[in-house]
């Protein structure tokens, strides 16, 4: 009985599984779920029923409001095992579907009735617009296919139909036509209803300057921006798998130096740079850095981080030391960050002026190792003037122990106030005149002075001060 004479009897079985779909469109989530994946890297080790690629390559412009041209590639390979919804009682596998349906239930498969289902999925896969293809939607439309959709099929030898480990395959291509609308995004819809066609990858190609921006469905989809792979087989739900494309962008950069200074860093210390670079979700960007020295590059790195002290490398006070990072994207776009800081090699400078309660005033000199004398009781006060050739601002601290946590801090020129006391226990009102007489150690005080240029370098100052009894 040929396929012409059969046509009459199959032509509703063809029309309800124009898609060749393994699980019909009403059925549940969960049946969907139940298909077997085909995967080219899964690590199942069962034998997958169904395998294979497929391609979407766009091939021109993809701009606003113009035509849109692609090419459809696939190649589907099919267990013998594995029933077909083009035939009824999909449950019996292919091969007794076809003895039973198409031939003469002898259970062998000979060349006419294989030949027979070879007609019957080149009719099914006979399709002339993308959705209806398996393929996709681009803008919310479908593509028209121009000319034909070239199909070949393999079907399954003759042979018993008891027999194991046999497959049938075919393949596909198309030339396809679309439009874009009128916005700077474009959208692609992704099938996934069932079809056979959508259990094997699908790699799309895009455009040159063009990227994979955004998809809820982004589990499923692997690659890098401009060539990614959707994995439909994958989808939780039957719905749909969109996603969105934009035109390549530069990366986006940012960087920052450690420790946080304004235009300097120290020469003999090490300083830290840092930079993140953000891209299409599919994009790994390299961040390469150069240091420079009057445009003669001194050391590179390619990494998130590095840090460097600037006279291990040959770096000079007063020098400028220049540092570039840039990112690189899938697309050989770049963005750049710059920094120049000059090296800092020296520290800064200062003056300072002390007085002990109604005493003149005298010089605050670092390097005296005298005590400072101090009647209890005294208030002290330190005057503070310092500067740096860098020309800006200078911190100035004052740390001491008289009290847990004490601080004092100004910015280049600060005046320090405190007031010195005994300790607890050398003297006090609640002890007697005995007692009171009696030889203690002295409170000792410690002050310390710290200087604090933008780079860090730090002069340091300090001091004891001996607490005396105001009443000898």
């Amino acid at each position: 009985m040929s396929f012409r004479i059969r046509n009459h009897r199959l032509a509703p079985i063809l029309l309800a599984s124009i898609l060749v779909v393994l699980v019909p469109l009403q059925e549940s989530t969960n049946n969907l779920e139940d298909n077997v994946s085909a995967t080219h890297n899964s690590d199942s080790q069962e034998i997958l029923p169904i395998w294979g690629q497929s391609f979407l390559n766009f091939t021109g412009s993809i701009s606003p409001n113009s035509e849109v041209n692609a090419t459809w590639f696939a190649e589907v390979t099919v267990s013998e095992s594995y029933g077909t919804d083009l035939l009824d009682n999909r449950s019996m596998g292919l091969l007794e579907q076809i003895d039973t349906q198409l031939g003469n239930s002898d259970g062998w498969i000979n060349s006419t009735e294989s030949q027979e289902f070879s007609e019957l999925v080149t009719f099914s896969r006979n399709w002339t617009d993308s959705s209806s293809g398996g393929c996709c939607s681009f803008d919310y439309n479908s593509m028209v296919v121009i000319g034909q959709t070239e199909i070949i099929v393999t079907p399954p030898e003759s042979g018993p139909v008891n027999r194991t480990n046999g497959n049938w395959s075919w393949t596909e291509s198309a030339t396809m036509l679309g439009a874009s609308d009128g916005r700077t995004l474009r959208l692609i819809d992704i099938p996934r209803a069932g079809a056979m066609v959508e259990e094997v990858p699908l790699e799309i190609q895009l455009p040159d300057n063009w990227e994979y921006r955004y998809s809820p469905m982004s589990e499923v989809i692997s690659g890098s921006p401009g060539l990614f792979t959707v994995d439909r087989s994958q989808a939780p739900v039957a719905y749909d798998i969109r996603i969105t494309i934009t035109e390549n962008i530069p990366p986006i950069i940012a960087a920052s130096r450690s420790p946080l200074t304004s235009s300097t860093i120290p020469l003999d210390k090490a300083t830290a740079f840092s930079a993140t670079c953000n891209d299409s979700p599919l994009d790994s960007p390299e961040i390469q850095w150069t240091v420079s020295s009057q445009g003669e590059v001194i050391s590179t790195h390619n990494n998130s981080w590095f840090q460097v002290v600037p006279d291990e490398i040959g770096f000079s006070h007063g020098e400028v030391m220049s540092v570039n990072a840039t990112c690189l994207d899938f697309h050989g776009v770049s963005s750049n960050w710059n920094d120049n800081p000059t090296v800092d090699g020296m520290m800064p400078t200062w003056i300072g002026t002390m007085v002990v309660g109604d005493s003149s005033t005298s010089l605050l000199d670092p390097t005296s190792l005298s005590p400072i004398m101090a009647p209890a009781g005294s208030t002290i006060r330190f005057d503070v003037n310092a500067s740096d050739d860098s020309t800006l601002p200078v911190l100035l601290e004052l740390y001491s122990n008289i009290s847990e946590g004490w601080r004092q801090s100004g910015i280049s020129e600060q005046s320090f106030e405190f007031t010195v006391n005994q300790g607890m226990g050398v003297n006090g009102a609640e002890m007697g005149i005995y007692q009171r007489h009696l030889a203690r150690n002295p409170t000792i005080i410690s002050v310390a002075l710290l200087v604090s240029d933008d780079a860090g370098n730090t002069a340091i100052g300090q001091w004891t001060i001996h607490v005396l009894d105001s009443n000898p």
